[in-house]
């Protein structure tokens, strides 16, 4: 690169300083400011209020905006005076809130101020203005002018001049954040040596612009830098975001081949194509700046205003009567304004040097600007670079998937070929069966007796009408349980209970298909039946369908088939995988004139719970066919019990495909957010949703923000759970216990223990009283970091409040660092006397804790205390101990643990009869080990006696 000398000169060389500078811009640029990289909540323990409070103060109004003369060159230019405000905003004039940073002091003040004041002060027409207006969508720009510079990239739309930036006022995080680093930078510069160095140098009364420094930036550029810094950090992270979401997204493609992998690819394509134009067009706005002098030369504003501040002082000798008319003293009527008066002088002077700027701009120095902006070239190239691959790897991918449907294409065309030939040589052989065969005499036919075994097992029974219309009105959580197990055993009286436990019995041991076909079976057990015996005895035989279908046919000849019988039966036989019979009991409902709506939900659970969601959709789809119309709660239902067993991407891709007719709702996506919030726990895929409802302009409400924020939570994302609490309130919904306990969960994992204290006290503020869920998560925090005494101050507060500790908060103590064997026996015997326990949970606790710090002897004495509480072990008390033992070398006892286990009718666990197998075979190789040994010495000292005796013989 050649710096252009004076006239009359030649091209002499770049100083090597100044070429050390391009390797200094590049690196700035790769290394791209970690203060834009980092999360914007990182490390700040304030909500985003406060962020904006410390950097925006209060708006200044536009009769008090500051003082110019603080400013250098302050009296050349009196920037909001002598403006008609009213008149303009009569005139249509909005007044807007501009950002403005002093470049002399770092200050940032927002200023209310209207479109005319802005383009009198900047000296830019109209349509410049337009770029940054953020009702229109314009592509980045980035604009050369007399005094200021244009820039709108991306979030970042100002007007830089010599002495300040103006920036829309916009609580955009990417604006504040430019606003504190030029902020950083101003006064890093201002408090610097560098600075000293320049004034001694005489620097800026250098009116040529040629600064005795290389590393001296002009404001306007230290501005331009940080905006560039900002355009590029955010699409270069938004490229980032796409790249990680799209390489897993198109593996899991060319895997698993379906509607909604298609449809999420295609999303992500067109989010891609987006992405590439905007990055394209910063990229074309840095290259043309780059192609054109001109343009890198007006952006010297600081040089320019020296420039025009000489000439101004120089020609006062020529103008100087003019100068004098205006500080004589004139009417205030027909004077115009100070600035006014400064201006005719400066276009006087700069009419009268127009050739001389003309021959100069072929010498400005453009050489840093040049640099800059190819350093942040290499930067956007790079992350074009990065979307290309990416495109390339789509293209790629849809190439794959083509070739694998044309051969999955030309595998069905074979199997056609195939079926089509074996039908012609099946249809041959009917041919030939047809023409020589004979028509056979059948006698049952002729017998009247032998269809009575099938009336004998369908009675006709009379049922009465039923009214279901409530089912079309019930709350959508109520709808979403299809059935009520809890209240089967209710209201069920000492009587009934024992006539239960006495058929119940009488059915097990006696019951086999000859006898019970007998139509007294049960009849001679002087058992009356009613409607909650039958259903309490469907219930208790829920495990063997034969019985309990059995029960219900006994019930239906006693007319003792209610609403709930029918429901419970059909469940039962769903979750027994009998769902031909199912669907021949709701066909008996159908035929009797009942509703059978309830029914219907209950088939569309049991097929989910089995795995078939494609049978639980098809039977939401017949339900026509029983004059049933589909309403909105029931196809809430289909997506919660869809996702409910899992099928979260089966109920989104539902809900889509059925928009037409059931119209996207806020509920609908409220029920896919729980779903991937808090069945899966998969943030990906929450903030596609998320993205999803803003696209379709569904409003999130109350339940949206709170599965968000809960699953934010989970996964320790604290920025993200406090934003969406701060936007859940200005939005106008009230937090609810779930948001709070979530923010209190996520404060206390990030030790952020006076936060959720003060969390806690907002709840109590909004009239929610706290439980012990949150005050257990603090309690957890503090026992796990071995803070203990901080942990009881914690629980001395619960107890003050009145807030009762639970099983969590004795159990969060027995697993707390430092708590030794005599302090967890007085835990426990503090949560017997509180109720709370123990439980066996509470065993495998402190089961666990003793063996893993090599506490044999204490956890052989839990084993004997739990007897003592009556909590009997199971197979995970068994395991625990069995494989701590064996790992210690206690490997009898192990095995009397394990026999034991066997004998009290646990089922045996190949995992600990492996372990147990193979430290036996330890055992016999070490004891074959050690006999061979001692075999060996024995021999050794038999030879040695042998040949002492053969040379005493003979002697």
């Amino acid at each position: 690169m050649k710096r252009v000398g004076s006239l009359g000169q030649t091209p002499t060389r770049l100083p090597d300083r100044q070429e050390m500078q391009v390797s200094t811009y590049n690196e700035g640029a790769q290394q791209t400011c970690q203060f834009f990289r980092k999360t914007p909540g990182e490390g700040h323990e304030f909500l985003m209020e406060d962020l904006k409070d410390h950097l925006l103060p209060k708006p200044t109004p536009q009769s008090n905006l500051g003082d110019a003369s603080s400013r250098p060159f302050a009296s050349l230019r009196q920037p909001f005076q002598g403006v008609d405000v009213l008149g303009l905003k009569k005139r249509g004039q909005s007044v807007r809130s501009w950002i403005r940073v002093d470049a002399s002091s770092g200050d940032s003040q927002v200023i209310e101020v209207n479109k005319f004041t802005i383009m009198r002060r900047c000296d830019l027409p109209a349509r410049d203005l337009r770029l940054l207006d953020p009702l229109f969508v314009y592509p980045s720009t980035i604009l050369g002018r007399e005094k200021a510079i244009v820039v709108n990239l991306e979030q970042i739309r100002c007007i830089i001049t010599a002495d300040e930036v103006l920036l829309l006022n916009s609580l955009d995080s990417y604006v504040l954040q430019y606003v504190v680093e030029l902020q950083r930078r101003l006064k890093e510069f201002w408090n610097s040596d560098e600075l000293k160095r320049l004034r001694e140098c005489n620097a800026f009364s250098d009116l040529s612009g040629n600064n005795s420094s290389s590393d001296y930036l002009p404001f306007e550029f230290k501005a331009l830098e940080i905006a560039l810094e900002a355009a590029c950090t955010f699409l270069e992270t938004q490229a980032a975001e796409l790249e990680t979401e799209a390489y897993p997204l198109l593996d899991e493609l060319t895997s698993t081949i379906s509607t909604l992998n298609l449809e999420r690819v295609r999303r992500l394509k067109s989010r891609l194509v987006a992405l590439t134009r905007r990055v394209q067009k910063v990229r074309d706005e840095i290259e043309q700046l780059m192609d054109d002098d001109g343009d890198m030369a007006e952006m010297y504003l600081t040089e320019k205003k020296k420039r025009m501040e000489s000439i101004y002082y120089g020609e006062q000798s020529m103008i100087g009567e003019g100068v004098q008319s205006f500080s004589a003293p004139v009417s205030p009527v027909s004077s115009p304004p100070d600035y006014r008066k400064l201006e005719k002088s400066f276009s006087f002077a700069k009419s009268r040097h127009e050739s001389m700027r003309s021959s100069e701009n072929g010498k400005q120095h453009i050489e840093e600007m040049e640099m800059l902006l190819e350093a942040y070239f290499v930067v956007i190239d790079s992350t074009l670079n990065k979307l290309t691959s990416l495109k390339e790897y789509i293209d790629d991918t849809e190439d794959f998937i083509n070739i694998q449907l044309d051969n999955v294409r030309n595998q069905l065309i074979q199997f056609e070929l195939l079926l089509t030939t074996a039908t012609f040589v099946v249809a041959i052989f009917g041919v030939v069966a047809g023409i020589f065969g004979m028509n056979f005499p059948i006698g049952l036919f002729n017998s009247s007796s032998a269809f009575n075994w099938a009336f004998h097992q369908t009675p006709g029974i009379q049922y009465q009408k039923l009214d279901y219309n409530h089912f079309s009105t019930l709350h959508p959580s109520h709808l979403y349980q299809t059935i009520n197990f809890t209240q089967i055993t209710e209201c069920v009286n000492e009587t009934t209970k024992s006539d239960v436990i006495q058929l119940v019995k009488l059915l097990r041991s006696n019951f086999n298909p000859g006898e019970a076909e007998s139509s007294d079976f049960l009849d001679r057990s002087g058992i009356k039946p009613n409607d909650v015996l039958i259903n309490s005895v469907i219930w208790e035989l829920r495990d063997g369908w034969k019985l309990a279908f059995f029960v219900f046919k006994w019930g239906q000849k006693w007319r003792c088939d209610n609403e709930k019988a029918w429901s419970l039966m059909i469940w039962v036989l769903g979750n027994h995988k009998k769902f031909n019979n199912a669907w021949c009991l709701i066909r008996d409902l159908y035929q009797s004139s009942m509703n059978t709506q309830r029914p219907m939900l209950i088939m569309i659970d049991r097929y989910a719970a089995a795995n078939e969601p494609a049978e639980a959709i098809r039977t939401f789809q017949i339900m026509e066919k029983f004059k049933l119309s589909p309403d909105q709660n029931s196809f809430y239902s289909l997506l919660h019990t869809l996702y409910k067993h899992g099928y979260i991407e089966e109920a989104e891709e539902f809900m889509f495909l059925n928009a037409k007719l059931f119209p996207l709702e806020t509920q609908g996506f409220n029920i896919i957010l729980e779903g991937w919030c808090t069945t899966f726990m998969d943030i990906l895929e929450a903030k596609r949703v998320w993205k999803e409802m803003d696209k379709c302009q569904i409003i999130p409400d109350e339940h949206s923000y709170t599965h968000m924020i809960s699953c934010f939570s989970k996964v320790n994302n604290l920025f993200d759970s406090l934003r969406l609490y701060d936007e859940m309130k200005k939005k106008g919904w009230t937090p609810n216990r779930k948001v709070y306990n979530s923010l209190v969960y996520v404060l206390s994992h990030e030790n952020c223990i006076d936060e959720a204290l003060r969390i806690l006290e907002k709840m109590k503020e909004t009239g929610l009283k706290p439980d012990s869920t949150p005050y257990n998560f603090i309690i957890r925090t503090l026992c796990e970091l071995g803070k203990l005494e901080d942990a009881r101050g914690i629980l001395s507060r619960m107890l003050e409040e009145n807030v009762s500790p639970n099983i969590d908060t004795y159990h969060a103590f027995l697993e707390g660092v430092g708590v030794n064997f005599e302090e967890s026996l007085e835990l426990v015997e503090r949560m017997v006397r509180s109720g709370n326990g123990p439980t066996r949970d509470t065993f495998v606790i402190l089961l666990g804790k003793f063996l893993g710090v090599d506490e044999v002897e204490n956890a052989l004495k839990i084993w004997v205390k739990m007897k003592d509480y009556e909590v009997f072990p199971d197979s995970k008390h068994f395991v625990i101990m069995v494989e701590g033992l064996v790992k210690h070398g206690l490997k009898v006892k192990a095995r009397e643990l394990h026999n034991e286990m066997i004998s009290i009718g646990i089922v045996e666990d190949p995992k600990l009869t492996k372990l147990l197998k193979d430290s036996l075979e330890d055992e016999c190789r070490k004891s074959r080990k050690s006999r061979h040994e001692v075999r060996r010495v024995r021999m050794h000292h038999g030879k040695k006696w042998f040949s002492v005796k053969k040379i005493k013989n003979i002697k």
